[in-house]
């Protein structure tokens, strides 16, 4: 199916004539490579598109992610709006104008953290996700953030995207940097843990 998605995108990019496949095609394999690694069942996605850049957005994970809509919306007067919904077997593309895709900003967010940003548990609406706990490592010039994850169930993919980004906000929040060194280590809980399949 991704690579449906990926055709399609690439059909909208040349009836729009906008030539950010051939500027910026990085940009390109980059969300390419991040639909392989997160667009499961169920997945809502933005997405903007314009003459010199290209960006999505996985909504319903986390609020910060959700307010990059906003962003999306002042790059250019020419881009286009598109709402990408994921179903098991399908997809569909919805264009939108300006402003309905700044309101995908209040897509619902099921996830909400409760405790520190170094020590907390993360759930989806009342059930609970995973704890993940994060060390600072390392010397002041070459500092590692370190999470443990632990899931308390096997977890949808969509789930467990949800834990990683989280965690990955708190830990730039912590180092002040998006750009910090990290690494997520996902644990067994007392059931072993697996990964479901979408």
């Amino acid at each position: 199916m991704i690579n449906a998605i990926y055709a399609d995108m690439l059909a909208i990019i040349n009836k729009h004539q906008f030539e950010v496949a051939t500027l910026y095609p990085v940009d390109l394999i980059c969300d390419r490579s991040r639909l392989e690694a997160s667009a499961t069942s169920g997945a809502s996605i933005a997405w903007c598109v314009g003459n010199t850049h290209i960006h999505i957005v996985f909504l319903g994970l986390e609020p910060e992610n959700n307010e990059m809509v906003h962003c999306f919306t002042n790059l250019s007067a020419g881009d286009k709006f598109y709402l990408i919904k994921i179903g098991q077997s399908d997809y569909s593309f919805k264009e939108m104008d300006r402003k309905q895709f700044a309101d995908l900003a209040s897509t619902r967010i099921p996830y909400r953290m409760l405790g520190t940003a170094s020590d907390f548990t993360l759930y989806k609406d009342t059930r609970r996700l995973a704890r993940c706990v994060t060390q600072r490592h390392g010397t002041y010039e070459n500092v590692v953030f370190k999470t443990k994850i632990t899931a308390f169930e096997s977890l949808h993919k969509h789930d467990r995207d949800a834990v990683e980004l989280w965690c990955n906000r708190k830990i730039s929040e912590a180092s002040g940097s998006v750009f910090s060194k990290r690494e997520l280590d996902w644990q067994e809980s007392g059931q072993a843990f697996q990964l479901q399949a979408a």
